[in-house]
């Protein structure tokens, strides 16, 4: 195991945008304190049926995808399966996963 801190560029960041209570300006923040903090990391950005940010991410070198909505309270296979399509894109060793609900 590596000693001392981690290098960022291990690290991936998700974040996930919801339809329903999907905020620009908090999703802008987010990604720029990220670039801020780990300029090496990558972020993916996944937005459930609402908002389109492709054009943000390709400005400012995240990646996206827009998916359909899904009733995650009911049953937990969409939620997983986008975590592990970031997981996946992002080929990091850890992932950081971001709500805008808790920040």
């Amino acid at each position: 195991p590596p000693s001392g801190p981690l290098s960022s560029s291990k690290i991936g960041f998700y974040l996930h945008v919801e339809s329903a209570t999907a905020s620009p300006a908090a999703l802008i923040r987010q990604v720029r304190q990220v670039k801020r903090h780990f300029p090496k990391s990558r972020i993916f950005v996944m937005s459930d049926g609402g908002m389109d940010f492709t054009s943000f991410c390709k400005q400012n070198g995240c990646i996206f995808a827009l998916c359909p909505p899904a009733n995650d309270l009911w049953h937990p296979w969409p939620f997983f399966r986008r975590l592990y399509d970031a997981t996946l894109a992002l080929n990091t060793e850890f992932l950081v996963f971001l709500d805008q609900h808790v920040l």
